[in-house]
């Protein structure tokens, strides 16, 4: 009877679904820093005994910063960003990694940033290992002026008055100079290129165009 049973070990390789969302809050301001997170999930019907790779090249106008995440090992080469996560993931389990970029100018007034995971398991399915973030961006202007005498003849004394745009990027609203004349001056006329001005004691005046970085508007008040 030693022969009536008989043993065959099979290997069974594993079958997982990986899906990944990527998420921000708010909007990014040119100049500051802007955080993503993603989160890894898988959802069967096996555990996955990795490793999980996530892979994200950041658009123009996006620098990396820092990414981490419990149980992930991040590293950047330029605007490639890669996570791995060696150990097992479990049905239902998940996985977040907390992604610092900071933003430049490039990358107003929006990006989109795109995320993969992988895994060496196979998959029932594949769609859901790419997730798209789209990102507002808020444009920043640096806003000088500018005020001269240039024409004084008599009573009427001519004013130049120049609005400078140092950049990170082109205005995206409208410009608007408020000019309260003192006592002892009078409104005589006020013009310029591009401009749109109320006229009175207190002058206001509105470039409603988009001044591009190192661009000037000016106009004259007499």
């Amino acid at each position: 009877t030693g022969n009536n049973t008989s043993t065959d070990n099979v290997e069974v390789p594993p079958l997982v679904d990986l899906a990944v969302t990527k998420s921000h809050v708010g909007d990014f301001t040119v100049g500051e820093q802007g955080t993503y997170t993603i989160t890894v999930t898988n959802n069967g019907p096996t555990s996955d005994p990795g490793p999980q790779t996530l892979t994200d090249t950041l658009p123009v106008g996006l620098t990396y910063v820092a990414a981490q995440g419990t149980g992930w090992d991040c590293t950047a080469s330029g605007q490639d960003v890669e996570c791995v996560r060696d150990a097992a993931l479990a049905v239902d389990g998940s996985g977040e990694v907390t992604l610092t970029v900071s933003v430049g100018p490039a990358a107003a007034p929006s990006v989109i940033n795109v995320v993969t995971v992988s895994t060496p398991s196979a998959e029932t399915a594949t769609e859901n290992n790419t997730a798209t973030d789209p990102t507002a961006v808020v444009p920043v202007s640096n806003l000088t002026i500018v005020k001269d005498v240039v024409d004084q003849d008599s009573r009427a004394v001519t004013y130049s008055i120049m609005v400078s745009n140092d950049g990170p990027n082109a205005t995206t609203s409208a410009i608007v100079v408020s000019d309260p004349l003192p006592d002892g001056l009078k409104f005589v006329s006020v013009a310029g290129d591009g401009w749109s001005c109320a006229e009175g004691q207190v002058v206001t005046c509105t470039y409603a165009a988009s001044l591009p970085v190192g661009g000037t508007a000016a106009f004259e008040l007499v």
